[in-house]
């Protein structure tokens, strides 16, 4: 028996608990309930913010959860970040960084800040 036939695996699935990702000669299970995003349904009641407001950085596949949320409208992440992620955060509208790590959720950061402010700049200008 393998294992993604057995009844204990069948229900783990059907729970809605887990997400499963098949890969090449593997299967990547991980919690739904525990993501890094969880708390994001906070961030208006608590402090107010708004999803314009709100941007996410992440660098790993499972950071999805966090960059997709429907809490944040913007996510950065950097040069060193998951191809999904990459392709998701571009699809978007969010910015990548040319640099890994700390220093590309910098850059990407900046770069959306400038464009953001460089289109309200454009609107401005329009109704003036």
């Amino acid at each position: 028996t393998y294992i993604h036939e057995s009844p204990a695996w069948q229900s783990m699935i059907k729970s809605g608990n887990f997400e499963v990702m098949p890969l090449p000669g593997a299967v990547r299970v991980r919690s739904t309930f525990c993501t890094k995003a969880a708390p994001m349904h906070l961030r208006e009641p608590v402090f107010g913010y708004k999803p314009e407001h709100v941007v996410t950085a992440g660098d790993g596949t499972p950071d999805i959860h966090l960059v997709s949320s429907p809490y944040a409208k913007y996510a950065v992440t950097p040069a060193n970040g998951d191809q999904m992620l990459k392709d998701y955060v571009s699809i978007h509208g969010g910015a990548i960084g040319k640099q890994d790590y700390a220093a590309g959720i910098t850059e990407a950061f900046e770069t959306l800040r400038n464009e953001k402010k460089s289109e309200q700049e454009k609107r401005y200008a329009e109704c003036n």
